[in-house]
């Protein structure tokens, strides 16, 4: 019994330090972003932890909600070739104007409870539709078409989620 309770907390000292070293890179990749040592960072690329900072910085702090899925966006990203940070912020640069126009046109639609637009209530009350996860997916589509995301996952069924 001893022994597994002392690999217990071995186990969890091993989380416990794995936990601080994604925090302490996660406020490194924020500390450059905000510095602007960009032209470092387009070249690098793209991870989990760096995609939510980038977003945290190039978004609209409206529309970030508190457990934003970055993973699966990651993958989405690598499914159509952007691996880099430029790449990213070029999508963006390119796709946020026309992005936030379809944002607010889904938000009009989802109040006046078009069957089409599914939600959570709170994000529709607080003033958007897509979160920063949902921006970016918005932006794939514009770039990409609707189908890279349907030859993924499979059919969509018609049912636009933010």
């Amino acid at each position: 019994m001893n022994i597994l309770a002392a690999v217990l907390e071995l186990v969890d000292s091993e989380m416990e330090l794995i936990q601080s070293q994604k925090t302490s890179y996660a406020l490194k990749a924020e500390k450059a972003l905000q510095i602007d040592a960009l032209d470092k960072l387009k070249l690098g690329t793209l991870d989990v932890d760096l995609l939510g900072a980038v977003l945290s910085h190039f978004l609209p702090d409206t529309h970030k909600i508190h457990d934003e899925p970055y993973g699966g966006l990651f993958h989405d990203l690598q499914v159509v070739g952007v691996l880099t940070v430029g790449q990213l912020l070029d999508l963006i640069a390119e796709c946020l104007p026309h992005a936030l126009e379809n944002d607010a046109a889904a938000l009009t639609e989802a109040r006046r409870g078009n069957p089409l637009y599914i939600g959570d209530m709170e994000k529709i009350s607080e003033g958007f539709f897509y979160s920063h996860v949902g921006l970016i997916r918005n932006m794939l589509n514009q770039r990409y078409g609707e189908n890279w995301r349907r030859n993924l996952e499979g059919e969509t069924n018609g049912v636009i989620e933010g």
